[in-house]
């Protein structure tokens, strides 16, 4: 991208696009600066916006990611992934409510957004709205079958329902596609506790 930029410097794509590979890189004050010159060749460049707006937010500076994404949304309305972003960072500000109306758009402007479905889920049970929590994670797992968080998160739910019986099938399905996973532990002490008959299978190496 060097190589495009000395000879178009005014290219905002080139700029855009070495911003990507430096992101790739973990390199992120610098793909900032990239993103930020892209911006300033095309004002309206929403991805740039978007894309600057998540890199503030993987270095914990969620206030100025929230100003990028609202620039992004102001500049294109229907950018699903503005939306989606602006809701991880309202929830890492202790914006729950305002969490949820963004993945709410988010979901409206692309239904399949199954992300978007488990965040609000997510969202949810930290409400302790255990029953709408429970709705959305199915949704996401209606969409995306074999994300094992989303069948973790559906068994939580569901064993504190008290719906072991339906907790079960969830959990074993989490472990099942995670094994490894950050739950996996947790989850094979559940199982443990949920069914005790059955143990939980260790590979033998």
């Amino acid at each position: 991208y060097d190589n495009v930029i000395r000879i178009r410097p005014k290219d905002d794509r080139a700029w855009f696009n070495k911003g990507l590979a430096l992101r790739q890189l973990n390199e992120l004050d610098e793909a900032i600066i990239c993103y930020n010159k892209a911006i300033e060749l095309k004002s309206d460049n929403d991805k740039a916006w978007v894309n600057t707006g998540f890199a503030l937010y993987q270095l914990g500076r969620y206030d100025n990611a929230l100003q990028c994404f609202d620039k992004a949304i102001e500049n294109n309305p229907n950018n699903d992934k503005a939306y989606f972003n602006k809701g991880l960072a309202m929830r890492r500000v202790g914006d729950l409510e305002g969490a949820i109306a963004a993945y709410n758009k988010a979901i409206e402007l692309n239904i399949a957004n199954e992300r978007a479905w488990s965040n609000v889920g997510f969202v949810l049970y930290k409400m302790e709205k255990l029953e709408e929590a429970l709705q959305c994670f199915e949704k996401a797992a209606e969409l995306n079958d074999s994300n094992g968080a989303v069948w973790f998160n559906q068994g939580v739910i569901l064993d504190r329902l008290d719906r072991p019986g339906d907790a079960l099938p969830a959990f074993k399905r989490a472990l099942q596609l995670g094994p490894n996973a950050d739950y996996a532990a947790k989850c094979k002490e559940i199982l443990q506790y949920l069914s005790p008959e059955e143990g939980v299978a260790e590979e033998i190496v």
